[in-house]
């Protein structure tokens, strides 16, 4: 939507069969690197562009946060869903909050409504990537987290500084 790209037809390629992925790619294009957000808007944006709450379905949209982006990329015999085999990758949300209650169970459990509408990954409390834990508590566990927003910052800012000269000088904000 930030640039004004159109809409995918999602519905029409999942019935013809097309390996449908939702990802992030970059905070340069939307700001954020949140999946769960991703999921949120996809599936609102068909409901509000088609008129119909059930253009896609939630487990459809899910399933393309998950295995079904895998598929997209080749890799879905080593990661996006849980099976023997596959690389033992987890994220741990915890959906005992405020805007995740009430956790519904049996007939009327609702844990993916609230994966796709209700969370975040502010949510996110524990992430394995092939049996590493890698973020624990909500905070990052391999690396210094301020190290990397530093180094991230100080990259950003030389890369600027070196295409400053080429932005024309009416564009500059």
């Amino acid at each position: 939507m930030k640039l004004s790209s159109g809409f995918a037809p999602i519905p029409e390629l999942l019935r013809a069969g097309v390996k449908v992925g939702l990802g992030t790619d970059g905070s340069n294009v939307n700001n954020n690197l949140d999946l769960f957000e991703e999921m949120k808007i996809a599936i609102l944006i068909q409901a509000g562009h088609r008129g119909d709450p059930l253009a896609v379905d939630l487990q459809s949209i899910f399933r393309m946060a998950t295995i079904n982006g895998a598929r997209a990329l080749g890799l879905d015999s080593l990661i996006g869903s849980l099976e023997k085999g596959k690389r033992a990758d987890l994220v741990i949300v915890n959906l005992n909050t405020l805007h995740t209650t009430p956790l519904m169970k049996g007939r009327y459990n609702n844990v993916i409504p609230h994966l796709v509408y209700s969370s975040s990954g502010s949510d996110v409390e524990a992430v394995f990537v092939d049996g590493r834990q890698l973020v624990g508590e909500g905070k990052l566990l391999t690396m210094d987290e301020q190290e990397v927003i530093d180094q991230a910052q100080l990259a950003a800012e030389e890369i600027f500084h070196l295409k400053e000269p080429l932005i024309p000088e009416d564009n500059r904000s």
